[in-house]
Order: structure tokens, then C-alpha cells, then sequence
């Protein structure tokens, strides 16, 4: 098992410490930065996508994994709430490093109930590109007629 954590931050130095500490480090890698074809590559090779954000507007990051079918793990942080559901994930509280155990193991265990030609056609048909420009056009003549 691995875990590949992607970005940079404040925190970074301290993730690596304790992956150091735990002596973890050896299946944790730390990847900084990526382009979009490396975030898609690695979307393709997980199983699990996890956001432990203490703040989230929407959660782009969310929609980019559930439309590649992976299941997510996410903090309730402001808009995962709206993203995740009992079929594409498990929401938990922002700073509960015990419920995020609780979720991983629970993701790990229960791993074939989720669908991820489902998690994928269903992110797709709700925020895929048709249906979006659907809404836009929808808005955007209802704009101009008042």
C-alpha cells in the first residue's frame, strides 16, 4: 500500500517527519506539484482519493477524482458536503485524525461497494461539460431577457 500526497505547503516538512516517524517513509511519496496529465496518471493509478482541507469552496479536486471513478475520503470542510455521498465516499470532521483512520479503514474493508463506472458516469452527467454549458446557457438567456 501506498500513499502519494501530492501539492506543497506548510505542512510538508512536518508529513515528512512523521512518515519518518512512523516509519512509513519507505510507502509514502511526496510528489509536489503537478501538471494535469501527472494528476490524471495518478488518479488512474489509485484506488482512493483523500482531501483533509480545513476549507474547501467547492472542491474542484473532488470532481476531477470522482470523474476519473475514484472513490473519495474528505474533510467536511464546505463543499465536499455537497460532492459526497454513501455510494462515491465517506465525509469526516476537519481535524479528527481518529475519524479519518476510521474512514481509510472503512474504505479499505467495504471497497467493493463502490462503483467507479458509476462514481465516473454520474460526476460526468451532473458536471461534465454538456450539462454545464447546458445550466450556463440556461443562465445566460435568462440574463439578457430582464
Amino acid at each position: 500500500m501506498e500513499l502519494i500526497i501530492g501539492g506543497h505547503g506548510s505542512n510538508l516538512k512536518k508529513l515528512k517527519e512523521l512518515a519518518s516517524k512512523l516509519g512509513i517513509e519507505d510507502n509514502v511519496y511526496f510528489v509536489g506539484m503537478l501538471s494535469r496529465e501527472k494528476i490524471i496518471e495518478y488518479y488512474n493509478k489509485s484506488d482512493v482519493f483523500i482531501l483533509s482541507s480545513n476549507f474547501e469552496s467547492f472542491g474542484v479536486v473532488i470532481i476531477e477524482a470522482l470523474s476519473q471513478g475514484l472513490p473519495v475520503i474528505s474533510t467536511i470542510c464546505g463543499g465536499p458536503e455537497s460532492l459526497i455521498d454513501n455510494e462515491n465516499g465517506i465525509l469526516v470532521s476537519k481535524d479528527c485524525v481518529e475519524e479519518m483512520v476510521l474512514a481509510m479503514k472503512s474504505m479499505k474493508k467495504n471497497y467493493n461497494q463502490y462503483d467507479r463506472v458509476e462514481i465516473r458516469n454520474k460526476t460526468l452527467n451532473e458536471y461534465g461539460e454538456n450539462n454545464i454549458t447546458s445550466i450556463l446557457i440556461k443562465l445566460y438567456r435568462e440574463v439578457v431577457k430582464h
